[in-house]
Order: structure tokens, then sequence, then C-alpha cells
């Protein structure tokens, strides 16, 4: 019953403050949940796991912009954007888990599950890939929306603006957004170490015994790919704003 008191509190606050516009993004939110559901559901089906986390945070991507930015060009160069950086996340990813071999459950995280069977048929590396990238694609969406539309409005106002000098501007601005995106995920993935850290300085373990635990490695890499994806973001995303603007020249601004 919490849980549905806090969406109700969620869904009259944004209705609230932002209108038939919160409303629309209280529908997106439970529909990016359905989609969740349903890509576990078909990883556990036996699907290839990479290639479902792709395509559902992808679809997440879709139906996000389409309820709140809309489809238009805009929505276009944001989705693209996104689809490009989650490619590459996925490969950078792929390579980390490989090399540092952070797959599967930590020690501790063991002591939780020893119960149940471990016998799931699912490949714990992939699964962590899967998680880097559902866990960033709600900043990159943010950036890559935040850039196109800055793209699409100084067009709009200065339509004799050279393409390098807005590509340029585009580059200023994602700088700004770049150190507040990197700390909000910093501090969300670090929010759920937290309590594992008290846990580790209460057993009195050394520095060393916890930089070299596979559970601060999986947080440790998790941060770092995410911090690069929303580095990638912005370049890419003023890149494509621009082709798109570029390939549409003399055509009215959305």
């Amino acid at each position: 019953m919490m849980i549905v008191a806090l969406a109700l509190i969620l869904l009259a606050l944004m209705v609230s403050i932002g209108g038939a516009r919160g409303f629309s993004a209280f529908l997106s939110i439970l529909a990016n949940l359905s989609i969740l559901a349903a890509m576990i559901w078909i990883m556990l089906e036996g699907a290839d796991i990479i290639v479902v986390a792709v395509l559902g945070c992808l679809a997440i991507t879709l139906f996000t912009l389409a309820t709140n930015v809309g489809f238009n060009r805009k929505s276009l160069a944001a989705l693209i954007s996104v689809g490009f950086v989650l490619a590459a996340t996925g490969i950078w990813s792929a390579f980390l888990v490989s090399s540092a071999r952070i797959g599967g459950f930590s020690t501790q995280e063991y002591t939780s599950i020893c119960m149940y069977d471990w016998n799931i048929g699912i490949n714990m590396s992939d699964a962590a890939i899967a998680a880097v990238l559902i866990r960033i694609t709600g900043a990159m969406i943010d950036t890559s929306v935040s850039i196109s539309a800055f793209v699409w409005e100084s067009r709009r106002l200065d339509p004799e603006m050279p393409l390098p000098r807005l590509f340029h501007s585009g580059m200023n601005v994602g700088r700004d957004i770049l150190g507040t995106t990197t700390n909000t995920l910093y501090f969300a993935f670090l929010g759920s170490f937290m309590m594992l850290l008290v846990w580790f300085m209460l057993k009195g373990a050394s520095a060393g015994y916890v930089l070299n635990s596979k559970v601060f490695a999986k947080e440790l890499a998790r941060i770092l790919s995410s911090g690069l994806s929303c580095i990638l973001i912005i370049p890419v995303s003023n890149l494509v704003s621009i082709s798109i603007l570029r390939s549409h020249k003399g055509m009215q601004i959305d």
C-alpha cells in the first residue's frame, strides 16, 4: 500500500505542477515499467540479453520522447544519438566486464541469495552489461534532448547562424550539463553502495580488501561506463542535430 500511496502522491504533484504534460510524463513512467518487465520476461525466455537490453532501452527512449517531446526532428535526433551511444556503451561495457571478470554475484551478495537455486540459465556477464545500459538510458535521454532543443531553438532565433558556431555553442551548453549529469549518476551509484561501505568499515576491512572486492569493482565499472556514456552523448547529439538541420536546410524549424 505504501508504494501505491507514493505513486498517487507523485501523480498528484506531477499533474498539479506540470498539468497535462505532467500526466503524460507519469503515463510514460508506467509504460517504461511495462517495457522493463517485458524485457525481463523475454530474457528469461532465453533471448540474447544484450540485444534485448539495447532494443528495450530504445523502446523506452522512443516512448519517452513521443510522450514528452512529440514526434519531430528534435526527438529524431535524440533517438539516433541515444541509439548510437547505447551501442558504443554495450561494446566497451562488454570489454570491461570480460577483462575485469566482474559478472555474477559478489561474496557479499551471495549471503543474501545462497538459499535460492542458482540454476537460472542466464549469462551473468551479459546481465551486468544490460544493467549498465538500463541505468544510463534516462540520463542520456535528458542530455540528448537538452542539446537537441538548444540547437533547434538557436537555429530558430538566428537562422543565419553558421553551423560551426552553432556546434561550438552546443558544446558549451553540453559542458555545463556534463558536470551535473555525471554527479547525479555518481551519487545514485554511491547511494546504492553506501550501506555496503558502512558494513566494510564496521568489519574493519582494509582499504586494499575493499578496492579489490568484486562488489566495489562492479560499482566502479558502472560509474566509469556511465560517465563515458554521458560524455559521448554530448558531441553525438550535437553532431546529429546539426546534420539533420543541414539535410533540411531551408525548411521551417519545428
